[in-house]
C-alpha cells in the first residue's frame, strides 16, 4: 500500500484555503456536507461546457453563497442573466436552502491547472495524441 498524501491537504494554509467555508455543530454537519457535495455535483454535471475551474461554497445564518470561478462567464449567466435565475431556483430545491450564486471569471484561463488537464483531455478525447496536447498547453501557458 502507498503512502499518499491529499495535494490539496499537503498546500492547506500554505498556498490553498479549504473549497467551503463554514462551522456547523454535530447535528447539521452531516447535512451540510451532503449538500456541498449535492451542489458540487448538480453544478459540474449541469456547467460542464461552462470551463468551470472550481465551486467555492461559503455558508452564513441565513444563505448559502456558491462562488463559480469560471473561464466562460456568459454561458454561465446566460442571455439575460435568466440561466443563472434557473440554476438558482433549481439549487435552492435541491438543498432547501436559500442560494445566492456569484460568478468570478479567470483572466487567464491557460494557466488554471484545472481548465488546463480538462482541455488537455478534451483534446485526447478528440483524438489528438498526448504528446502533441501536452505541448501545445505548455507553449499556451508560457
Amino acid at each position: 500500500m502507498g503512502q499518499k498524501v491529499s495535494p490539496v491537504g499537503l498546500r492547506m494554509g500554505i498556498n490553498k484555503t479549504w473549497e467551503s467555508k463554514w462551522y456547523a455543530d454535530n447535528k447539521d454537519f452531516a447535512k451540510f456536507l451532503n449538500n456541498d457535495v449535492q451542489i458540487r455535483a448538480y453544478l459540474s454535471k449541469r456547467l460542464k461546457d461552462a470551463a468551470v475551474s472550481s465551486i467555492l461554497i461559503e455558508r452564513t445564518a441565513k444563505k448559502t453563497d456558491v462562488i463559480i470561478n469560471t473561464a466562460k462567464p456568459g454561458v454561465v449567466i446566460g442571455h439575460g442573466g435568466d440561466e443563472i435565475e434557473k440554476i438558482k431556483k433549481e439549487l435552492s430545491k435541491l438543498v432547501k436552502e436559500e442560494i445566492q450564486i456569484s460568478i468570478m471569471e479567470i483572466k487567464n484561463p491557460d494557466i488554471d491547472a484545472a481548465l488546463v488537464a480538462e482541455n488537455i483531455a478534451g483534446q485526447i478525447e478528440g483524438g489528438v495524441s498526448f504528446r502533441i496536447a501536452q505541448k501545445r498547453e505548455i507553449r499556451n501557458a508560457m
